[in-house]
């Protein structure tokens, strides 16, 4: 935390990790609610394939763009979903289809994020301050995984 551009990166990486936890729960939940259908929650999984898909290509985007502006691009992605989400729910939408999308933008953010993130930490943190920084930043995201399952 002694590296300001890091300590800010880290606490926007917390909140992220809080937010998405929240989703873990929240977007099968709503799903369930609306359908009643256990199947429809495993197809929220889309999310996941999105995630895997989109992380090779943001990568490479990652890798010939400005790293800053796709981390940018990449939260405000994920905060106008969780917004929408949230908006969704409690003007009580009931669109299978617009949550199933919105599943899927949360899983392409998520995965631009997570990528780039692996590649600034590096040029962020000098050398010997680099193990003590990809540690910190497993801690919350592994913190914030638990704290998830807490709260269902």
């Amino acid at each position: 935390m002694a590296v300001p551009a890091y300590r800010r990166l880290w606490v926007a990486s917390a909140v992220c990790a809080v937010g998405g936890s929240f989703s873990v729960v929240a977007v099968p939940t709503q799903l369930y609610t609306v359908t009643g259908s256990s199947a429809v929650v495993g197809a929220a999984a889309v999310s996941f394939a999105a995630l895997v898909v989109a992380a090779l290509w943001i990568g490479a985007l990652a890798d010939v763009m400005d790293r800053r502006r796709v981390l940018l691009a990449a939260n405000c992605g994920l905060a106008f979903t969780y917004a929408a989400l949230w908006a969704q729910a409690l003007l009580g939408g009931r669109s299978v289809p617009v949550v199933m999308v919105l599943a899927a933008c949360q899983g392409l953010s998520f995965a631009a994020i997570m990528t780039t993130m692996g590649a600034v930490v590096p040029r962020l943190v000098p050398v010997e301050l680099l193990p003590a920084a990809n540690s910190l930043w497993r801690c919350s995201r592994w913190t914030s995984r638990r704290w998830s399952s807490a709260c269902r």
